[in-house]
């Protein structure tokens, strides 16, 4: 890969350095995205992987988040086509590392009436998806919450937005991403929606999708992969 941008990868997968020219090349991030995914597309396979963490690696020295958030979402597309990646700057915070499931969408701010309401049900394996619409002022989920959501069979949240209670949720058997964590607790005004398309991390996540997380980040597809 030269820092001209024009080249792909050699024929046997041999990486150099991405240089800031690749970035100045594109700015969007949706071209960025489409030239790493005819970069990852041209990789051999067996050095796939190696093209990959490079990317991420030398993408975030160089070119802070854009780069590594396309070369996120090209590897997604790649690995599954039918997937689509929520790429947001993720933090895990349960002590499963890896959950999934169906998801139940949230769309709430700064009041997390419906997350305690729903976290009461029966989860049933699912994975409760929560557009916070980023906010970092008010926790949506702490320990309370994630007890009853462990009790109740509930597979994981994801959140954007905040948590609290840190401690105690690296011991719950629950998967959690967030944006981070925050002391505050949210208003109850019994606001929100639920079951509804929500848009997180540019992508549309709706009720029913199968979501899979690891430390690696977030994958949503219409139909189940595993």
């Amino acid at each position: 890969i030269r820092d001209d941008g024009k080249a792909l990868v050699s024929a046997g997968g041999d990486l150099e350095i991405i240089g800031g020219e690749l970035l100045k090349a594109v700015a969007r991030h949706e071209e960025v995205t489409e030239l790493v995914l005819q970069m990852l597309a041209a990789t051999p396979e067996a050095a796939r992987s190696a093209a990959f963490d490079y990317m991420m690696a030398t993408g975030y020295l160089f070119g802070g988040w854009q780069l590594g958030r396309a070369a996120q979402v090209a590897r997604a597309r790649l690995d599954a086509p039918e997937a689509r990646a929520i790429v947001l700057p993720w933090q895990d915070y349960g002590a499963r590392e890896r959950f999934g499931g169906p998801v139940v969408t949230v769309k709430c701010f700064e009041d997390n009436s419906l997350v305690k309401a729903l976290v009461q049900e029966p989860g049933q394996g699912r994975v409760l998806v929560v557009d916070g619409g980023g906010s970092r002022r008010r926790a949506l989920l702490g320990d309370q919450l994630a007890a009853k959501a462990v009790a109740n069979g509930w597979s994981g949240l994801v959140i954007d937005g905040v948590v609290r209670d840190v401690e105690i949720l690296a011991e719950l058997d629950l998967g959690v991403k967030a944006l981070g964590s925050c002391p505050l607790k949210t208003d109850k005004r019994d606001e929100g929606q639920q079951d509804i398309p929500i848009d997180m991390g540019g992508t549309t996540v709706r009720p029913g999708m199968y979501l899979y997380a690891d430390r690696n980040g977030v994958l949503v597809s219409e139909t189940k992969l595993v």
